[in-house]
């Protein structure tokens, strides 16, 4: 993205070697003679002879004096510096080679120092084979034509050491949006000294730190190596990007020996993070080989890395014990909660962001014979009990690998883990660190539609999760990461959205039960999600399964009803929305952001407060709705 330059000052030297020059600073004809015969060259270029450009929308320039007066091209083809305003005939196109840089008029015909200098300029060229020729070219001493890159500032950088207040992580700034890109095997890969597309790790650290605020890494890659050697199925998976700190068998039934240096390695990893403003959400994988003991020590030595690094509570954004623990040798909760306190027992504290694993498993039988009824015989990944459970203290987070299965009503699934009443209650936020992505990589939960994935992720901020951006590079590091589906205009969501939405209380969809709050209702099947604050403000994200559903009334008066396109970051639609109009989206998802009307807002509260006391005494209904529905979930 580029911006018009602001003012450069610079000098102009003809062919001939003289300068550009405004005499007595302006108010006269303009000479290109300096230096005269008679003057010091040490002299030249001095007031009278400097020049501010000024650029201009259309990508015209105008010249200005030392004393103010603008170089004028006059229908009589000569060159003054007397008038006081930029008007037309003081605005100039150019073109620019490597011998200067021609200026064309209002009137057509270019700026010429005759014989390359030494006299009047004028203004009297018209375009022709020969011409702009040498005469026409004037030798600027700064560029000016070059629109200056404009830095975009990220907003999902993260300032400080993070706290967290029940469901609201905050860094420096106050309440926060927390954004983070997957990237499983980004320490395998330095230590590898792999390089993927062009990029090295580095390179490509540079890249996500322009987008997010932080990195998932797994530290500890290798168990699913490949198939074992009696196997049909052919396949590989993490054979040739193992890391590990120990030795040990493979699925495979290879050894994997340790990798050199490890502790160092990481040392240098997670400074290069740190450099580039990123923070890291620290979790493990493959651990299946490794004994209770081995991966008790792991984390007591992690916590021990962590202290022993300067910037080790600023960079150390998240802590978890292993990645879907029910398939990587944590099948055991209390294993999980004890390699957390180890960390704690190495680090002397403990991150604001802590989690156990995502549900799944058979572990702890009487703990399932609970659940229900009927209780379940494994720990259903998307059920409100199976998360409460693999959430226990000293996790402060739970832990979400959100709807791998059926796109159906995929955006309100994702909207689900942070509306559930029951969920809300447990006091911790839900955390996606692996939702569905695009890319060959994702295995399961495939989705490459950068619309539906910004809608997604849109509706699970509404709720105030923390979200890591998925893809198949994000993986298994075989291509660019940020040539993944959605990868930009997922960045860019919270550029939208309040920082601090994670402690807008009214948190709802716009189906009946909600009729007084909600501020568009749903027709089927077009729904509306939404997140509002006491003040007023809002945030919808309106969806349909397929392009351009229904038109939804609105029940509530809006002062302000903006309208953004989450793939272009176009604004579609801004201003007013009365209660009894409705609106209509053109696509498969589009964000909205607003304020009610003073009047309006000022009721939200004590209605939200009287549903949600009705809502409550349903305590578990998705649940309930999730056994009579089974395979759905919370897509229901």
């Amino acid at each position: 993205m580029t911006t018009p330059r602001d003012p450069v000052v610079t000098t102009f030297r003809s062919s001939g070697g003289f300068y550009l020059c405004a005499d007595q600073g302006g108010g006269g004809l303009v000479t290109c003679d300096r230096p005269l015969p008679n003057q010091d060259p040490a002299t030249v270029p001095g007031e009278w002879e400097t020049w501010t450009v000024h650029t201009y929308d259309d990508g015209r320039v105008s010249l200005q004096s030392a004393d103010g007066h603008y170089l004028t091209a006059e229908l009589d083809d000569t060159v003054r510096a007397r008038a006081t305003e930029s008007g037309d005939w003081e605005r100039f196109a150019f073109e620019v080679r490597d011998v200067g840089v021609a200026f064309k008029s209002f009137h057509g015909k270019y700026l010429c120092a005759e014989n390359g200098g030494g006299g009047l300029v004028v203004c009297d060229r018209v375009p022709g084979p020969t011409v702009p020729g040498e005469w026409e070219f004037f030798a600027s001493s700064v560029d000016f034509w070059t629109p200056p890159v404009l830095v975009v500032p990220n907003p999902n950088r993260l300032a400080g050491v993070l706290a967290r207040n029940a469901r609201v992580i905050s860094d420096a700034s106050g309440p926060r949006i927390v954004m983070g890109c997957h990237f499983m095997e980004g320490f395998s890969a330095y230590c590898w000294g792999k390089s993927v597309g062009g990029l090295d790790v580095r390179a490509q650290l540079d890249i996500i730190a322009k987008k997010y605020g932080a990195v998932r890494n797994l530290d500890v890659l290798g168990y699913w190596d490949a198939n074992r050697p009696d196997e049909a199925d052919k396949w590989e998976a993490w054979k040739g990007r193992e890391v590990t700190p120990i030795g040990f068998i493979a699925n495979s039934e290879r050894y994997i020996p340790p990798t050199p240096d490890y502790w160092d390695r990481k040392r240098e990893y997670v400074t290069l993070l740190h450099e580039r403003g990123l923070k890291i959400f620290d979790d493990r994988g493959d651990m299946n080989s490794w004994t209770e003991d081995q991966k008790l020590d792991h984390m007591f030595i992690n916590g021990e890395f962590y202290r022993s690094l300067p910037f080790g509570r600023d960079v150390l954004a998240g802590l978890w014990a292993i990645n879907e623990a029910w398939q990587n040798g944590g099948d055991d909760r209390d294993l999980l909660c004890r390699m957390i306190a180890a960390f704690e027992g190495g680090a002397g504290w403990l991150p604001a962001v802590c989690g156990l694993s995502a549900p799944g498993g058979g572990s702890d039988q009487d703990a399932l014979a609970t659940t229900g009824p009927p209780p379940m015989t494994s720990w259903e990944p998307e059920m409100p009990d199976s998360f409460e459970y693999w959430s226990a203290d000293p996790a402060t987070v739970i832990t979400v690998h959100g709807n791998r299965g059926d796109h159906t009503h995929i955006i309100e699934h994702y909207f689900g883990y942070g509306y559930d009443e029951q969920m809300r209650d447990f006091g911790k936020v839900a955390f996606n660190t692996e939702p569905v992505g695009g890319g060959d990589g994702v295995s399961v939960g495939q989705v490459n539609d950068p619309e539906l994935l910004c809608g997604l992720t849109a509706a699970a901020l509404l709720g105030g999760q923390p979200w890591v951006f998925m893809s198949g590079n994000g993986v298994f590091w075989d291509g660019p990461i940020d040539a993944m589906p959605g990868f930009a205009e997922v960045a860019r969501l919270p550029e939208f959205l309040p920082t601090d939405i994670a402690t807008f209380p009214v948190v709802c969809h716009a189906g009946t039960r909600f009729a007084g709050v909600r501020i568009l209702a749903a027709v089927d099947p077009t729904r509306a999600e939404h997140a509002i604050a006491p003040d007023g403000r809002f945030v919808i994200v309106v969806h349909t399964q397929e392009q351009a559903g229904n038109a939804l009334p609105c029940e509530r008066a809006c002062a302000e009803f903006t309208v953004i396109n989450m793939v272009t970051g176009q604004t579609e639609r801004t201003g007013p929305l009365a209660a009894g109009q409705s609106f209509q989206h053109g696509g498969v998802a589009r964000l909205v952001v607003g304020q009610l009307q003073p009047s309006v807002a000022a009721a939200t509260m004590p209605t939200w407060d009287r549903i949600i006391a009705t809502v409550r005494r349903r305590a578990g209904r998705l649940d309930r709705i999730g056994r009579r529905l089974p395979g759905k979930g919370w897509t229901a």
